[in-house]
């Protein structure tokens, strides 16, 4: 939302000043015309202004989403946008008995980790950097999945 403040007549277009040191000169007559394209009005109704027109001092990139056409705004203008490498990497993993899944990788989490694999979530997780083992609550949906490690 942006506020006009303290302003409440016709909004000129420039203004041309004179002075002393630097005075006006022509023939004897100066004229100046000046056209207002929209008059001032009672309302406070202005044309939008576009997103690309704003901006704020960020020390990153900022995201400009659109859906449906649409533009988006993010709350208190925070868009950045920070790319952080991956801490681990999966490898592999294999699925036994329809429920017990073997993770293989590198640098992966062992503390506060949670394991879906097909939306079913795995109970009880052992892990080390380098594998994480579980047993899944439920047997996985039918399909082709890919396993989701949050930490």
């Amino acid at each position: 939302m942006m506020v006009f403040q303290d302003y409440h007549g016709d909004v000129p277009e420039c203004s041309i000043k004179t002075s002393l040191e630097n005075p006006l000169q022509g023939n004897d007559v100066i004229e100046l015309n000046a056209v207002t394209y929209r008059e001032y009005g009672k309302n406070l109704m202005f044309e939008p202004l576009p997103l690309e027109f704003m901006y704020t001092d960020a020390s990153q990139p900022q995201v400009i989403i659109s859906v449906n056409g649409i533009d988006g705004v993010c709350p208190d203008f925070n868009c950045d946008f920070l790319y952080i490498e991956p801490a681990g990497q999966i490898t592999s993993q294999s699925l036994t008995n329809g429920v017990d899944l073997t993770i293989v990788g590198t640098n992966l989490p062992t503390e506060n980790v949670r394991v879906y694999l097909a939306n079913s979530e795995c109970g009880t997780i052992t892990a080390t950097e380098t594998e994480i083992t579980c047993s899944l609550a439920v047997l996985p949906a039918a399909g082709s999945w890919d396993v989701r490690v949050i930490d």
